[in-house]
């Protein structure tokens, strides 16, 4: 939701942005603005700024175009940032953007924003931070000088199309250039959403890498990277793993298996014990084992008191119970597996160089409770095409938001649209639920999720779905019972029923002798 509203505040801006601006070009002047290497995007002193025509906006007097032809001074973004579109790397190479948590940068152009145009250059969006692209996003995008232009999502969001429909570049778009390779890197958690497509480079060494992260498309893209991914231009934990690329319900997801299926990483999960479990390491042959030391704790610091050794040189251990209470809402924990691999550490001496040391790995606690639901619609009989409205009650003390999703089936198999349609979607509270043939009876259940804990099903309500309204009241409800003068079995009471009645008049029916039941 909150990137939804800054979405919004965007689309607002872009109607009212009209007027085109030359560009303006960062050039940190100023030594006061400068700490350690690095300036804030939107650092001013009274009139001076580090951009050549004033800090980039995307109202007047500003200017709506930024761009970086490279600098020893890093560009860093601590706050909300807007502009048109942004060109880094336009004719020296170096250029960086870091956007640290807390920070936000947005376009509002419908043109392209380029990592890397005539010269190398690099953006990091790190846990917190969000890059929003109104349109289109290219990375390695035109033919510069040698040298590798990236993309680093390290625990961020960035959002490609945020407002029309956009496309992702990766490489040189057109002309081959093998000097100037896109890279993209996913990691921390880190997620791309591209609202289009993917325009992948094949010859230029351009590529991605993930590691516990991902990147979602809008659209089919599954044959183009499953191509990548069997070139090896597209790979998991720099090549451990081989990526998936999975297409459902519109979109394609890609993301890498873990080596070593660490679980819990990245998530949250409920206060209290948790079981740290792991797949080691394949060991070095002459030796046949791995042993392993855990680490875990709260501040991930080896010599402080807060990360401390949980299986100390543990003979092929592949799990460990560990106690994770809140502390805050949430708690970060934090946890790694270092590995010894070359034999026994009792005969073995190992140092620095062949201990294998594992990657720290967070997850949160939180003690968010599940959700629960329940279906208050009692069971219903309905015909084709006859909606009927469903009722639910949600139980939860978070304080985040709650995704509803609903479902049919009938004998066991799920009903898709159209067969089935929840109006306005099967993502809402209480939709209403519609079949377009004569099914009979079938089950809806709802299923609710915090985004805390396991998604939590209330059971479910049997319906029933006659030819027509007729039937329901007749087959299904029975009512024809109450009403015996309906002759003609087609619930009405008129003058068809009595000329039924006038044509078996003084038929007698009665039994003539005894019959067997």
């Amino acid at each position: 939701m909150r990137i939804i509203n800054k979405v919004c505040i965007i689309a607002t801006v872009l109607l009212m942005a009209d007027i085109a601006f030359a560009n303006t070009v960062w050039n940190p002047q100023d030594p006061n603005a400068v700490v350690n290497g690095y300036s804030d995007w939107n650092w001013t002193n009274e009139t001076q700024t580090n951009w050549s025509a004033g800090i980039p906006v995307i109202t007047p007097p500003g200017d709506p175009k930024a761009v970086m032809t490279g600098s020893a001074i890093e560009c860093r973004v601590t706050s909300m940032a807007g502009c048109g579109t942004f060109s880094f790397g336009e004719t020296n190479p170096g250029s960086v953007c870091r956007i640290v948590d807390g920070g936000t940068l947005y376009t509002q152009g419908g043109d392209w924003s380029t990592i890397g145009y005539n010269a190398p250059a690099t953006i990091i969006v790190e846990e917190g931070g969000e890059l929003l692209i109104s349109g289109r996003l290219g990375v390695g995008w035109f033919t510069a000088p040698a040298g590798q232009s990236n993309l680093l999502v390290e625990g961020g969001y960035v959002k490609v199309g945020a407002i029309t429909d956009g496309s992702l570049q990766l490489g040189t778009d057109g002309a081959e250039n093998a000097l100037h390779p896109g890279h993209i890197n996913v990691t921390h958690g880190g997620l791309i959403e591209v609202n289009g497509g993917l325009n992948f480079n094949n010859s230029d060494g351009s590529n991605i890498n993930l590691e516990f992260g991902s990147i979602v498309f809008s659209s089919n893209q599954k044959a183009l990277l499953d191509t990548r991914i069997a070139d090896g231009k597209v790979k998991g934990f720099g090549g451990q793993t081989v990526p998936t690329a999975v297409y459902a319900n519109g979109k394609t997801i890609l993301t890498a298996p873990d080596p070593m299926n660490r679980n819990p990483v990245y998530k949250t999960v409920l206060q209290g014990n948790q079981t740290l479990s792991w797949t080691n390491m394949a060991p070095i042959p002459p030796a046949t084992d791995v042993w392993v030391d855990v680490w875990f704790g709260t501040d991930p610091n080896k010599l402080g008191a807060n990360y401390t050794k949980v299986v100390a040189k543990g003979k092929n251990a592949t799990s460990v119970t560990v106690s994770a209470p809140l502390v805050t809402e949430p708690t970060t924990y934090y946890w790694q597996v270092d590995s010894y691999l070359v034999g026994d550490p009792a005969l073995v001496v190992y140092d620095a160089n062949n201990i294998n040391i594992g990657s720290v790995t967070p997850f949160h606690v939180t003690g968010n409770m599940p959700p629960s639901v329940v279906i208050e619609t009692k069971p219903t009989a309905t015909w084709i095409n006859q909606p009927i409205q469903l009722d639910s009650t949600l139980t939860d003390d978070g304080n985040s938001p709650v995704t509803y999703l609903w479902t049919a089936s009938k004998d066991g198999v799920v009903l898709t649209e159209p067969n089935v349609v929840f109006s306005p979607s099967a993502m809402v509270a209480d939709p209403t639920v519609t079949v377009d043939y004569h099914s009979g009876p079938f089950t809806v259940m709802v299923t609710v999720d915090d985004g805390f804990n396991p998604p939590v099903s209330s059971g479910s309500v049997a319906m029933d779905c006659a030819l027509n309204a007729c039937q329901a009241t007749t087959a299904v409800i029975n009512l024809d019972v109450l009403h015996p003068g309906d002759a003609a079995l087609d619930c009405q009471l008129n003058l068809s029923d009595f000329a039924v009645f006038a044509r078996n008049w003084l038929d007698n029916y009665q039994l003539t002798a005894p019959v067997p039941q």
